[in-house]
């Protein structure tokens, strides 16, 4: 019999019987023109669904007895189909999953947040998108193009060599480069050794068995580039310039991360948490490097009262990071910077030391200001704590949040203008200069041996069972940290301005560090580019989350 359409009177007093039915099981639904019973499962709607497609007459929907209504809501709460309970554990999953796919979401269409935060939002903004490392190159490329112009050499050489301020240092005011060298480079030291604090108590340096293998990486990177220096110079007769030993032993933590970030999408996070220790590690190497071995005319009595700054703000670290202590003021470790950093300028120690020394006094564990737009690092890889709850910043995620932006685009970039203003004298002098021993030796340093130190020494510590690639991490992904670690441009400048007396040998050991970084930034971008993206893990899925 074909479907007739019901008639009104019909249709009005199924409508009434059906509102009937609802009231009497106290249950609350929507008027259709047909009841169903509430609740039922998936499949039994499709079972009564198809019943009532296939049936070849009209009849009104008839109650159906309390008892079938009973039985009914039982099918469809059996325990086939029942959900289970959620627990805190699948909880905090289930929040963590959502948080990550919404932040997720927001860095892969750049949605990163600029609030009202003066210069220091922009900055950041810039900071993130890499805008840091082009910067730093446009200074690079400046200085070296107005060093080299015959119009504008010899005034751009002045200009870095003119005297400014009191004469406190050995009788003498400091040259513009060496306020630059000596003074502002504190401050990006500062922002340096409060990253390797916060890696030391929040970051991966805090456990042993994550942190062992890039410890083992920056070992090989160091050692090994300082062997194929010294070798060089032992081949080439040039005892002279063994002084420049410790020049490719560097990374530049800031550069290396930054050519990371373009490709970051394409690795595993894994590496670039890699990276980051294999680099802190690094600069603490240097910067053990540059106190002890780069010392002069040492006055006692001001590294003494150095010392005794330090530990005097070292007590006031852990007096403002004691439980209830609130926001620490940042008055007295400035006030604690400027004066220890004068103690060392004095007593011939480099002053730029000072601002580690600071860093390292600072509270790790004291909170930050309610209005602080920093995020917490230390679950930032994860986008989500384990319980599912966003963490607040630490005063140390505060501090670097809003100092990082400034010795990114102002200092480094200074230090970029005041040291690679290397006078090369036409083609033929920059050839004289690629010859030198010293170019020679840092060139083959940071190309060759930091990719082998870091790459081989990692590798045959995996095949000796000493550590493990964290997860997601292969042994191809060498190749791509190897030609990082070799960028050393701002450390290794750093060290070959301290390291050479004489300034031909010096402007020869800044050309071979600039080619050599640059090599290096091509060689692994284009090893990043040719690596496939990976399957991005949720939180819970990365090794220890939800343990």
């Amino acid at each position: 019999m074909p479907n007739v359409p019901k008639p009104k009177a019909t249709a009005a007093k199924t409508r009434t019987e059906s509102e009937d039915l609802q009231r009497s099981l106290g249950k609350k639904e929507a008027e259709s023109p047909s009841v169903k019973p509430p609740n039922m499962s998936e499949g039994l709607q499709k079972s009564l669904g198809k019943k009532e497609a296939e049936s070849p007459s009209i009849m009104p929907n008839v109650p159906k007895p309390k008892a079938a209504a009973a039985k009914t809501r039982t099918e469809a709460e059996s325990p086939s189909v029942k959900p289970k309970k959620s627990k805190p554990k699948a909880k905090a999953k289930a929040k963590a999953a959502k948080g990550f796919g919404e932040t997720k979401k927001a860095v892969e269409e750049e949605e990163l947040p600029i609030k009202s935060m003066g210069l220091v939002g922009p900055l950041a903004y810039l900071v993130n998108a890499g805008g840091g490392s082009v910067l730093l190159l446009t200074c690079t490329a400046l200085s070296l193009l107005l060093a080299n112009i015959p119009a504008t050499a010899a005034s751009w050489a002045n200009l870095w060599a003119t005297p400014i301020g009191p004469a406190f240092h050995n009788g003498h005011a400091l040259s513009l480069q060496l306020w630059v060298n000596e003074g502002l480079m504190a401050i990006f030291f500062f922002v340096v050794g409060l990253e390797i604090k916060r890696e030391l108590v929040h970051g991966t340096l805090r456990n042993i068995k994550s942190a062992l293998l890039p410890c083992i990486a920056a070992f090989g990177g160091m050692v090994v580039p300082m062997g194929v220096y010294l070798a060089v110079q032992a081949k080439a007769g040039a005892a002279a310039v063994y002084s420049g030993w410790a020049v490719p032993m560097a990374t530049d933590i800031a550069f290396a991360m930054g050519v990371l970030g373009f490709f970051k999408s394409r690795l595993p996070s894994a590496l670039s948490a890699f990276l980051l220790t294999l680099a802190t590690v690094d600069d603490l190497g240097a910067i053990a490097v540059i106190t002890v071995f780069f010392a002069t005319h040492v006055k006692a009595s001001f590294v003494i009262a150095a010392c005794a700054l330090t530990a005097a703000l070292v007590l006031q670290g852990q007096k403002d990071e004691a439980p209830g202590a609130g926001v620490p003021s940042f008055l007295p470790y400035g006030f604690g910077l400027f004066a220890i950093w004068f103690c060392l300028l004095q007593g011939g120690v480099n002053a730029d030391v000072a601002g580690v020394a600071v860093a390292a006094a600072v509270p790790a564990n004291a909170i930050a200001p309610k209005d602080s737009e920093a995020v917490n690092e230390a679950v930032e890889a994860s986008y989500m704590s384990f319980d599912g709850e966003e963490e607040p910043p630490n005063y140390i995620d505060h501090l670097v949040h809003y100092i990082a932006p400034y010795t990114t685009k102002i200092v480094m970039p200074f230090f970029a203008l005041a040291n690679c203003g290397v006078a090369l004298g036409g083609w033929e002098g920059f050839m004289k200069a690629c010859a030198h021993p010293a170019a020679i030796g840092v060139f083959a340093g940071l190309l060759l041996g930091k990719p082998l130190g870091i790459a081989g020494i990692t590798w045959l510590s995996v095949q000796l069972k000493i550590g493990a690639y964290p997860r997601g991490m292969k042994a191809w992904h060498l190749a791509i940290l190897g030609p990082l670690g070799g960028i050393g441009f701002t450390m290794s400048l750093f060290l070959a301005a301290l390291s050479f007396p004489n300034e031909a040998v010096t402007s020869a050991a800044k050309l071979g560090i600039l080619l050599a970084s640059v090599l290096s930034a091509i060689v692994g971008c284009i090893a990043m580019s040719m690596a496939k993206p990976p399957k991005q893990m949720l939180p819970w899925e990365q090794e220890g989350a939800f343990a």
